[in-house]
């Protein structure tokens, strides 16, 4: 690490088959995120040493700005076939950090989700977040159903795991992700403010 660099967020990779619930990862490996939003990953190795290296590449590059709340997901390494019965060029990633900034915007690496929502919570098939009355969001140019959050009513919000995972890492913000992540859940209206304490 740079001198004077210091540990924004700490947290457990978990497997999105269990979500948020980071107490029941079995990995011997942990996130760490720096302030400027940089990712490193913490390597436990034998006795009580370990390896510390920055993470890099596809949705793991440093996030767009520092998230205070993160949640580090992993799936079983895959290798999507394309119609032929080749690899595909750009398979899913295998991990992805989802976050959230003290300014209230949500990604998912450097995919704007939503730009203010009150909390967001992973379950162990939905990313779900409370939105403010004010949020835009990254699917209200290709869905009507984004559209509710911007006219005034806070909304309880979900995005399929999977879908995140489906995520081009080499496209960014790019019209491609935003129609995969368009195809979200119906919402739900909450009153404003309402904060996600849990998801059973």
């Amino acid at each position: 690490l740079e001198r004077g660099h210091y540990v924004l967020a700490l947290t457990h990779w978990v497997s999105s088959s269990s979500g948020h619930k980071a107490s029941e990862s079995t990995s011997q490996k942990a996130l760490v995120e720096l302030e400027n939003g940089q990712l490193w990953e913490y390597q436990k190795q034998s006795g009580a040493s370990g390896s510390l290296e920055p993470v890099q590449g596809g949705m793991m590059e440093a996030l767009l700005e520092p998230c205070p709340w993160i949640v580090g997901l992993e799936q079983p390494s895959q290798l999507p076939q394309d119609e032929e019965g080749g690899v595909e060029d750009h398979p899913s990633p295998e991990q992805i950090v989802i976050g959230m900034s003290w300014s209230k915007r949500l990604y998912c690496g450097d995919v704007l989700l939503a730009d203010s929502i009150t909390s967001f919570y992973v379950s162990d098939r939905f990313l779900c977040y409370a939105t403010t009355a004010t949020t835009t969001t990254a699917t209200a140019a290709v869905t009507p159903m984004a559209k509710g959050a911007a006219s005034g009513a806070s909304q309880l919000k979900f995005i399929a795991l999977s879908q995140l995972f489906a995520l081009d890492p080499f496209m960014g913000a790019s019209e491609e992700n935003t129609e995969v992540i368009a195809a979200e859940y119906e919402p739900r209206n909450v009153e404003r403010g309402s904060r996600i304490v849990s998801v059973l």
